[in-house]
């Protein structure tokens, strides 16, 4: 079977996330970086198809003029000709997994190059149908191996929320050699569970301070245009799905993002960047590389500057995030200073219930908390159903003008946190014998030599035992270790000249 014909038809280059736009506009449009896809968690995943020529099958549809004048006027954004030109003559390199090989979390996927805002905007499309796909051929291929029983496999996949999804598990079962599911298409009732949430949002956090942003966690297009259009039916009268914002008259809502830190190393100057570009207000994301240190103070700092117009900052480290918010508005308030909290990552009622406490407890009026709700509102209401979530897949800048660099979202003590991502141009290789005497695999750089014992992964089959050892997980080569100290040590320097 063809997987690659499974590829959603040319999208749109507005089918993406606003902050998307918001961050080509205030950052570098053709600048060459490089992307990496992995999964954080899930354990080994199988790749049943040539994810280089899936990642070109996704490649975006340039805009047109009128959905360029839409932007500009209806969300402040006049993509500049950096822009245009990234998504009309840019070109995408790929390097991936072979076809048929394992990969352990945290492993790099593929790796994706071009212009910054073309490769850039590929995630939207990329990261949740892609890890939809690979994660039912997992589940086929272990079905397989007899480690997973015909009836698990149907119960796993017998459900769908829509006749996209019936595409994928059927073409992708049939290409790993899997049994066969009878699968039932449940759209009207994952409609249905999605607008009695909205609904239930809606009730609760009054003036319209929510949105849907959970582009990225769907498991494809259709899944999320009937996400969206069941959010709205529910009450919620925004996205950040840029197209489907126009096409359904909401409003198109987004932040800034980690790349865009990661690519000005510096919150500073990408926080002056996204306020001096974009009108409006701008949200700027804290923990890029260490929130209270350089997040919280730098977003003050531009907020000052930029006394009388309301900008915002984003808390995104889910375990910190009320003390985040506490250091926030407590640095605002000393400061004067009317600024907002947009709030995301793991938000449901439960959640929301409690910050919208603590933003009573804190004074702040109603208009100043914002909330962006991703998985929450798309996930469906079947709950053997395999998510983006639960995978944690995530496509992050790792190289940028040459330069590497990584989201580090650090520890107490500066080391990188379990959300950190790997830095320049990784690449797998993988133990010659998967028997536990040394770890399974390194994460190594692109034109470095495998230590001995190691090999480029290359596509072969494994073994229960040995899906076992993979499953243990990867450490960092030498190389790649050498450059998380040097993406550390620039941190430090860079939070020490800003003061």
């Amino acid at each position: 079977m063809d997987l690659i014909a499974l590829a959603p038809a040319r999208p749109s280059a507005l089918w993406t996330d606003r902050y998307k736009l918001l961050m080509a506009e205030a950052g570098f449009a053709i600048r060459p970086e490089r992307f990496v896809l992995s999964f954080r968690r899930g354990g080994p995943t199988y790749v049943p198809l040539d994810l280089a020529a899936w990642v070109q099958a996704l490649r975006p549809t340039p805009p047109t003029a009128a959905e360029l004048d839409w932007v500009a006027t209806e969300n402040g954004l006049p993509m500049g000709p950096g822009y245009r030109h990234a998504l009309q003559k840019g070109e995408l390199e790929v390097s991936s997994a072979p076809a048929g090989s394992w990969v352990a979390q945290h492993e790099p996927l593929c790796v994706v190059s071009g212009p910054s805002a073309l490769v850039s905007t590929v995630e939207a499309t990329l990261i949740g149908t892609t890890a939809f796909l690979l994660q039912v051929a997992t589940l086929g291929k272990k079905a397989v191996m007899g480690l997973l029983s015909r009836e698990d496999l149907q119960r796993r996949l017998g459900r769908v929320s829509c006749d996209q999804e019936r595409e994928i598990v059927g073409t992708v079962l049939e290409s790993v050699g899997a049994p066969a599911v009878k699968i039932q298409v449940e759209s009207e009732a994952y409609q249905e569970s999605v607008a009695a949430r909205a609904h239930t949002l809606v009730q609760q956090v009054e003036g319209g301070r929510i949105a849907e942003g959970g582009l990225r966690s769907a498991t494809c297009p259709e899944q999320h245009r009937l996400a969206v259009e069941a959010a709205a039916q529910g009450g919620i009268r925004a996205t950040s799905n840029v197209q489907l914002a126009r096409e359904l008259g909401l409003r198109a809502v987004g932040t800034t993002g980690h790349e865009h830190c990661q690519r000005h190393f510096s919150d500073l100057a990408a926080f002056e960047a996204a306020a001096d570009r974009i009108p409006g207000d701008v949200t700027l994301l804290l923990d890029t590389y260490d929130t209270l240190s350089s997040g919280i103070p730098r977003a003050l700092e531009v907020m000052e500057r930029w006394r009388g117009r309301t900008l915002s900052a984003r808390p995104d480290n889910e375990s910190t995030q009320e003390r985040d918010v506490r250091a926030m508005v407590q640095g605002m308030a000393e400061r004067g200073l009317d600024g907002g909290i947009a709030l995301s990552g793991g938000f449901d009622a439960e959640r929301t219930a409690r910050f919208e406490a603590l933003r009573r407890e804190l004074g702040r009026p109603a208009h100043s908390f914002s909330y962006l709700y991703g998985s929450h509102l798309v996930r469906t209401h079947i709950p053997e159903l395999p998510t983006r979530s639960d995978a944690s897949a995530v496509f992050k800048l790792c190289e940028s003008a040459g330069r590497p660099t990584m989201k580090l979202s650090s520890l107490a003590g500066g080391a990188p946190g379990p959300k950190s991502s790997k830095p320049g141009r990784p690449t797998i290789f993988r133990a010659q014998v998967l028997d536990g005497s040394r770890p399974p695999s390194l994460i190594g750089q692109h034109g470095e030599t495998p230590p001995a014992g190691y090999a480029p992964l290359q596509a072969r089959e494994l073994s229960a035992a040995e899906l076992q050892v993979l499953a243990q997980g990867s450490q960092d080569s030498a190389r790649t270790t050498s450059l998380v100290k040097r993406c550390l040590s620039e941190r430090a320097a860079s939070i020490q000249a800003q003061g």
